[in-house]
């Protein structure tokens, strides 16, 4: 039987089913078409359009009784990906996921599984796609790996990777037809009916391929099989993968909510811990034996007895996705990788400049103690874009293309027109917030306290509708004027210790002070996913 016959389809409503159809709140959003930033729009001018278009959800689609369809896979090679300039990789990585963020975070919520590592995990299978593979896929074949997330079918049966429980009902009754027919056919040939259970495991197969071929099971899938593969490790932790990401989890129950893993893996930073969970996953994926290597050499690269070469190898390229698409996972103490340049000068009392910029790099504080002295209120002027054009060419801050670099030495800055610019708005001021963790790169004790007490708070709102300034909390206002952001943050809650620890000037100087923060403020979108 052809393996997309109607009968095998999956059914658009279900009514006893309650895990993947109730109602649930995705509370974990992956910034791939949400947020207004330019490197996911789906035009060549990146500022554009700053949205994609959802496809349905598997819960969706039950809710609404519409069936989504499958989509073939193209041919891809690693050395070719790779070679990629940053901008036509962005737009790759927006081509095949874009319109699936919402799928990828229902099945982030569903198994409790970060939907960047998700991501990560398919584009990594995307970049490696032979040309058999591409066939197998269009003749229909029921062996090896298909979809978007190259599952083995063999894998997703054992594992149970896109069937739902609702759906046994509907593989009995298919292979009740099937045995019907098979008892007809018997009559009239030699030879008994085929068992029925062998017919409903013919069922189960067609519908398993099938699914597999459409991205939302197939991302679903690859959430799943995640699921699986943490708790192999969490049997095999003291086997030298895991040890090598510093995998400290226990049970897989421990995982309450989809970013919970990094708590139980190695990093200094947000961003290490991502690229280290996404190395130790897409290896297994593809080599799952790897998880149980008992010999350290065996996973050691250019070591007497190194079998893992293809692990490794899959290991190392999503690490570099995982850079790619290193974005805000809600945990508040976090570096991210986001190349976001920003150029602005601080002034206390309208004299002292306290940031400096690093030519080549990003921000880096110049902590200077009169800051500290802040008890009154700390207010950020995000300017449009009048302040990027100044420091523009200074700052190097822009990749311009040649003719705006002819443009600028013959006729100067202002010669730089706002259709030359990307374009800045509310929303990226909660990217703002989360590039001013960039603090942290001088890090002392000092200056921890400053982090701990002001930074993080700030961090911790960078989840909410900035837009939506009349529900921010108690202390954060923001409101929106003609071509900027004004933020106030109140600084009464820092620590008397931290105030000692940088106080420089006498305790008479008056309060409130106010300390401005002129930011002109842009975000490289070659460099963000």
């Amino acid at each position: 039987m052809n393996k997309h016959s109607p009968m095998i389809q999956p059914k658009p409503t279900c009514a006893t089913c309650a895990s993947p159809c109730r109602d649930k709140e995705y509370v974990q959003q992956i910034p791939i078409a949400d947020i207004d930033v330019t490197p996911w729009s789906m035009q060549a001018d990146p500022a554009a359009n700053d949205s994609v278009q959802q496809e349905l959800t598997l819960t969706e689609s039950r809710r609404q009784g519409r069936i989504i369809e499958p989509q073939g896979i193209e041919q891809m090679d690693v050395n070719t990906f790779f070679e990629m300039s940053d901008s036509d990789r962005r737009r790759w990585y927006l081509n095949k996921l874009g319109k699936f963020q919402n799928q990828i975070n229902e099945s982030a919520v569903n198994n409790k599984v970060p939907p960047q590592l998700i991501a990560t995990i398919i584009l990594n299978e995307l970049a490696d796609i032979k040309q058999t593979d591409v066939y197998q896929q269009k003749v229909g074949m029921q062996v090896g790996s298909l979809g978007m997330a190259q599952i083995q079918v063999e894998t997703a049966i054992k594992d149970g990777l896109v069937l739902f429980p609702c759906d046994s009902q509907q593989l009995d009754q298919e292979a009740q037809k099937r045995y019907e027919l098979e008892l007809f056919r018997s009559m009239s040939l030699q030879g008994g009916p085929m068992p029925k259970e062998s017919l409903r495991k013919q069922a189960e197969r067609e519908m398993v391929s099938h699914r597999l071929t459409i991205p939302q099971y197939a991302i679903e899938s690859a959430a799943r099989e995640i699921r699986v593969l943490l708790n192999e490790m969490v049997i095999h932790r003291a086997n030298p993968w895991q040890q090598r990401f510093g995998l400290s989890l226990t049970d897989v129950s421990q995982l309450m909510s989809p970013n919970d893993i990094y708590n139980y893996i190695y990093g200094n930073s947000q961003l290490a811990k991502e690229q280290n969970l996404s190395e130790m996953i897409a290896a297994a994926y593809n080599s799952p034996e790897i998880i149980k290597a008992s010999k350290k050499e065996s996973i050691t690269r250019d070591a007497d007895g190194f079998i893992y070469d293809c692990a490794l190898q899959h290991g190392n390229n999503a690490r570099d996705i995982a850079a790619n698409l290193c974005i805000t996972s809600g945990t508040p103490v976090s570096q991210y990788r986001w190349e976001c340049n920003w150029a602005g000068e601080i002034y206390f009392n309208g004299q002292a400049e306290i940031y400096k910029h690093h030519e080549g790099g990003p921000f880096v504080a110049s902590y200077d103690g009169q800051l500290f002295q802040a008890l009154g209120k700390l207010i950020l002027y995000i300017q449009s874009k009048d302040i990027v054009k100044d420091v523009l060419i200074r700052l190097r801050i822009m990749e311009l293309d040649e003719s705006i670099g002819e443009l600028v030495e013959s006729e100067g800055v202002s010669a730089v027109t706002d259709d030359m610019l990307p374009v800045l708005s509310v929303t990226k001021v909660r990217l703002f917030s989360e590039t001013l963790c960039r603090l942290q790169n001088d890090f002392n004790e000092d200056t921890r306290k400053l982090y701990e007490d002001f930074i993080s708070q700030f961090i911790e709102q960078s989840v909410l509708d900035w837009s939506d300034y009349q529900n921010l909390p108690s202390g954060l206002l923001l409101a929106k004027g003609d071509g900027e952001v004004k933020l106030e943050l109140n600084f009464e809650t820092l620590t008397s210790d931290m105030l000692d620890a940088h106080f420089r000037y006498p305790r008479d100087i008056g309060f409130p002070l106010t300390i401005d923060l002129r930011v002109g403020w842009y975000l490289d979108y070659s460099k963000v996913f």
